[in-house]
C-alpha cells in the first residue's frame, strides 16, 4: 500500500494484494444399520436415496489466484471536512461443501456441487465527512455500488439438506448517512439511515418455494434474475441518545435509548412469501450506575421493549413437502448486568 500526497489538500492511496490459495478437502458419508457398523439393508438405502441421501466418498483440490487492487482519492474540504472516492476489489474464498447429503452427479447433485468458487466483489464508493457546529457535530454520507460475481449462497435441495453453491452475479447500490451531535457535555445524539437496492443480475438456477409459479419442471429451479435477495430490506435506520448525569460521591448515571427500524424483507433465499418480515421498529434502553474510574458498574437493560415478534431466518422444512419454518428473534427481555474491573 502506498500513499501519495498532491499538494496540501489532495492525496491518494494505492493498494495491491496478491492471493495464492491451495486447499484440499473430502467428504465421507456412510449409512449403517441402527446401533451398529453393519451396512444398511437395501430397502433402507433405497428409501433414503429418494430423500437425496446416499453413501459417498468425495475429495478434491483447489488452487486459485486473485489479484485485488484498491484505489482511494481524498480531498480535504474546508478546515476539517473531507471528500473521497474509492474502488476496492475483494474476494471471499471458495471451498468445499460439508453439508450436502448425496454424491449425485446431476446438475444439482452433491458431487457436482462439492466445490464452490471464490466470490468476487468490485466496490465503488463516493462519500464525505463533514464536521458541524464547531466540531460538536459530524455528518457522514456515502454512495456505494458493489458488483458481485459468483456470490456464495446456501440453497435448500428440496428434500432434506442444503448445499453451498455460487449464484451468478448480483449488484447492490444505495446510500448511507450517519451523524452525531454533542448537544452538551451530558447529552449525545446519534442517527443513521441507509437505502439498499439489491438485485440478482444473473441467477437462473435459484431455489424455489413450494408451488412457485416460475419453477422449471425439468430442473426444479427458479430464475431469480431481477429479483432481490433475502435479508436485504430497502430501508434501515436508527436513532439513539445517551445522557450522562454526575451524582454525589463521584458516581455517574448513564441513560441510553435506541430505536432501530428495519424495512420489509424476505427471510429465505427462495423468496417464499410466507417468510416476509414486515417493517418494524425495536426499542432498547439501558440505565447504568458506575464510578468515574469505571472500576465497577451496575446496569438495567431492556431489549425489544415493544415486544415485537420478528423473523430471523426462514427456510423450507426438511422432509415436509410444502412445509416452512422461521427462527424468531428475541422477544422483550429485561436484564441486570454487573461488572467489576481489577
Amino acid at each position: 500500500q502506498l500513499s501519495i500526497p498532491f499538494g496540501d489538500r489532495w492525496r491518494s492511496t494505492l493498494g495491491l494484494r496478491w492471493v495464492d490459495e491451495r486447499k484440499q478437502g473430502f467428504r465421507c458419508f456412510f449409512i449403517y444399520q441402527s446401533g451398529s457398523r453393519d451396512p444398511a439393508d437395501p430397502v433402507t438405502l433405497a428409501a433414503l436415496d429418494q430423500l437425496l441421501i446416499n453413501e459417498h466418498d468425495l475429495d478434491g483440490r483447489r488452487h486459485v489466484r486473485n489479484l485485488l487492487p484498491s484505489v482511494n482519492l481524498q480531498y480535504d474540504w474546508g478546515d476539517a471536512g473531507m471528500l473521497y472516492a474509492a474502488f476496492n476489489r475483494g474476494a471471499k474464498s471458495g471451498s468445499f461443501d460439508a453439508r450436502n447429503n448425496n454424491g449425485n452427479t446431476d446438475a444439482q447433485g452433491g458431487a457436482t456441487r462439492f466445490q464452490f468458487e471464490d466470490e468476487l466483489a468490485d466496490a465503488w464508493e463516493l462519500g464525505m465527512k463533514l464536521p458541524l457546529a464547531d466540531g460538536r457535530a459530524e455528518l457522514n454520507a456515502a454512495l456505494f455500488l458493489v458488483d458481485y460475481e459468483d456470490m456464495q449462497v446456501s440453497v435448500y435441495d428440496g428434500v432434506a439438506g442444503f448445499t453451498v453453491t455460487n449464484a451468478g452475479s448480483a449488484r447492490t447500490s444505495g446510500v448511507e448517512v450517519d451523524s452525531r451531535w454533542r448537544v452538551s457535555r451530558a447529552l449525545l445524539l446519534s442517527a443513521s439511515a441507509a437505502y439498499l437496492d439489491f438485485v440478482w443480475r444473473d441467477y437462473v438456477d435459484g431455489p424455489c418455494y413450494h408451488e412457485a409459479p416460475n419453477e422449471d419442471p425439468d430442473t426444479g429451479t427458479c430464475d431469480l434474475t431481477g429479483r432481490q435477495n433475502q435479508q436485504t430490506p430497502h430501508w434501515t435506520a436508527s436513532v439513539s441518545g445517551r445522557y450522562l448525569q454526575m451524582l454525589p460521591g463521584a458516581l455517574e448515571l448513564s441513560l441510553g435509548l435506541d430505536l432501530n427500524y428495519r424495512g420489509r424483507h424476505f427471510t429465505s433465499g427462495d423468496l417464499d412469501p410466507r417468510g416476509v418480515q414486515p417493517a418494524l421498529t425495536r426499542i432498547n434502553a439501558r440505565i447504568e450506575l458506575a464510578p468515574a474510574d469505571r472500576r465497577w458498574s451496575l446496569a438495567l437493560l431492556g431489549r425489544n421493549l415493544g415486544d415485537e415478534l420478528s423473523y430471523g431466518i426462514g427456510a423450507p422444512t426438511a422432509l415436509d413437502v410444502g412445509g416452512y419454518r422461521v427462527a424468531t428473534e428475541a422477544v422483550r427481555s429485561i436484564a441486570v448486568q454487573a461488572g467489576l474491573r481489577f
